[in-house]
Order: structure tokens, then sequence, then C-alpha cells
């Protein structure tokens, strides 16, 4: 059975969720909680960008794709951000379905992005 690039990002974001909680969680232990999170954000953008460009998209990735890949990322960081304050802004407490919105709202974006990104003709 062959899994289609859909099935796989899912796979990748997955383990990428795994694996940066455990860093960060670890991290706390030992960094400022604010390094914890920024060392496990970096990476797991790090893990993604490489899994997304070999495994999910089968292309080859280059530093100058990776820098394209996180540069798109900080704008989905941005977008929730944006969206949490909003729904901060206009009294909003429901976290559950703030963080399902963002979800469904920026994973689709990375997976587009990503695609964009890894699968574009090298010149």
């Amino acid at each position: 059975m062959t899994l289609g690039p859909g099935i796989k990002f899912l796979i990748v974001g997955s383990t990428n969720t795994v694996l940066t909680y455990g860093i960060f969680i670890v991290g706390t232990f030992y960094l400022d909680t604010w390094i914890a999170f920024s060392l496990a954000y970096a990476l797991g953008l790090l893990w993604t960008a490489l899994m997304s460009s070999k495994w999910v998209f089968g292309s080859g990735t280059s530093p100058k794709n990776i820098i394209k890949f996180g540069a798109i990322h900080l704008i989905l960081f941005l977008i929730g951000q944006s969206l949490i304050w909003f729904a901060t802004f206009h009294g909003i407490q429901n976290k559950l379905l703030l963080s399902s919105i963002i979800i469904a709202l920026t994973s689709p974006l990375s997976f587009f992005a990503g695609k964009f990104v890894f699968t574009r003709v090298q010149r």
C-alpha cells in the first residue's frame, strides 16, 4: 500500500508534535521555558522541513528551501497568534474550539506551502 502525500503529511505532523512536546518538557527541566519552547519549535521545524521535502513530497532540499519553509511557518505562526489575540479580545474562552480552528486553518496551508516549496522545479 502506497501512502499519499496527505497521509504522509499527517504522519510527519503527528511525529513532530510528539517529538517537540517531549523536547519542550525535558527542556524545561534544564532551561528557561521560553528557551525550551524556542529550541523545540526550531528542531520541530527542521524535522518537518526535512521529512516534508524527502518523504512527503519526494524531493531534495536545500538551505534556501528550508529558509523559505521557515518563513512560511513564521507567517502561519503569526496567523495562529492573531487568531488567539482576536478570540481573547472578543472574550472567546473555549480553548478547544480555538485550537481546533487554528489547526484546521494552518494545517492545510502548511501542506500547500510545503508542496509549493519542495515540489517546484529547481533551476
